[in-house]
């Protein structure tokens, strides 16, 4: 499920940033420090699209694309950490490579961090971090974030319990499509 969510991250970016440019464009583009063509070369790579698959050389455009700075570059490559896919699995790498691109505006890559501080996974088990990151995330309209913040006011993990915020997060999620928020927030509207 995972992998899968992933791939749709990934075919999102990639159709949003390609323009037909064939295989050999991207990688002269990339080799001339274009972030985009890097990163949409790992997808290539990882998705088989067009080249025989291999998460290696995946991993390997995407920390090019993420060393010049490109989130989503970084946010794949700490997915590939986090699962040790291509890659020795690493959570505290896969952490670093979250907040890189948390910082670099990636609302996935600041889900995802909040979900490691949640957990645990990688770092030190911090609740309030967790939420400073699933807001952060949610006001960049990350489905999610949203509901994980929603989940964390309802339960009280981090800030003081509030079904009330907890509800109007769960709707945030439920118009961006997240159907674990429309469950919740459907609940709460039926006193559960």
């Amino acid at each position: 499920m995972l992998r899968s969510a992933i791939l749709t991250i990934a075919l999102g970016l990639f159709s949003i940033s390609s323009h037909a440019l064939t295989l050999e464009d991207l990688e002269r583009d990339c080799r001339q420090n274009d972030a985009g063509a890097c990163f949409r070369l790992g997808v290539a790579y990882y998705q088989g699209n067009g080249v025989e698959q291999n998460s290696r050389n995946a991993n390997g455009y995407w920390r090019k694309a993420c060393d010049m700075g490109n989130s989503g570059g970084c946010f794949l490559l700490g997915v590939a950490y986090k699962n040790g896919d291509g890659i020795r699995q690493d959570y505290r790498k896969a952490c670093q490579l979250y907040r890189k691109a948390c910082d670099l505006g990636s609302a996935f890559g600041c889900n995802n961090l909040g979900y490691a501080y949640a957990y645990g996974e990688g770092v030190r088990q911090d609740y309030r971090k967790a939420n400073e990151l699933y807001r952060k995330a949610c006001d960049m309209d990350q489905d999610n974030a949203c509901f994980s913040l929603g989940v964390a006011y309802q339960l009280g993990d981090g800030v003081r319990q509030d079904s009330r915020k907890a509800k109007e997060l769960f709707g945030k999620a439920c118009d961006l499509g997240n159907q674990n928020g429309c469950d919740y927030y459907a609940k709460l509207n039926r006193g559960y």
